[in-house]
C-alpha cells in the first residue's frame, strides 16, 4: 500500500507521518490495505478552486474525495484516489469544535475515505445513516490500533489554544 501525503498549503504545519500512519490503518479497517492513496492537504483559495472546478460550487470546503475507480472500487494499479482537505477550514471547524486540529483532519480523512469507497451521506434517510455509523466505526477502529500493546502513546498536547500555524495530533 502506498499512500501519498502531499501538504500544497504554507500556513498550517500538518504532521505527514502521523496522517499517512492513520490512513493506512483506515484503509487496513475499510478491506483495502494495499490501495495507493493520495492525501493533499491544500488552503482554502486551493480547496475552492477545486470545488469550483469539480463540482460547480462556490467557496472552500473541508474535503473533496477523487475516485480512480467506480463503485468504491480501486482503479487501474490499486489506486484509490485522492482526499483533498483544505487545513484551513479544517482549523477553523476545530476551533468552533473545541477539538484538536489533528482530530478535525483525521474525521476529515475518514469521510474522504468513505466516499472513495462509494458512501455517500448527500442521498440522505439510510445512505447518509449508513455512513456515519461506519465512520464511528472507523474512529473505534484507529483508537483501537493506536492503543495497541507494544505501541508508545501518541504524544498529546492539551486542546486549546496551541499557538499559530502549529497542529496537535
Amino acid at each position: 500500500m502506498d499512500v501519498l501525503i502531499l501538504d500544497r498549503q504554507r500556513r498550517i504545519r500538518a504532521p505527514r507521518r502521523t496522517l499517512a500512519r492513520r490512513a493506512r490503518i483506515l484503509l487496513a479497517a475499510l478491506g483495502t490495505p494495499r490501495a495507493a492513496l493520495a492525501v493533499v492537504l491544500v488552503s482554502d483559495r486551493g480547496i475552492a478552486a477545486l470545488n469550483r472546478r469539480f463540482l460547480d460550487r462556490r467557496g472552500p470546503t473541508n474535503v473533496i474525495a477523487f475516485p480512480a475507480g467506480a463503485g468504491g472500487e480501486p482503479g487501474a494499479g490499486g489506486v484509490l484516489g485522492d482526499v483533498v482537505i483544505s487545513v484551513e477550514t479544517a482549523r477553523r471547524e476545530a476551533r468552533a469544535a473545541g477539538m484538536p486540529l489533528g482530530e478535525r483532519i483525521t474525521d476529515l480523512l475518514i469521510h474522504g475515505l468513505l466516499h472513495l469507497h462509494g458512501y455517500d451521506h448527500e442521498a440522505g434517510g439510510h445512505a447518509a445513516r449508513r455512513m456515519a455509523a461506519r465512520a464511528r466505526r472507523l474512529r473505534a477502529a484507529l483508537a483501537a490500533a493506536e492503543a495497541a500493546p507494544g505501541r508508545p502513546a501518541p504524544k498529546r498536547k492539551p486542546a486549546g489554544r496551541t499557538g499559530r500555524g502549529r497542529c496537535t495530533w
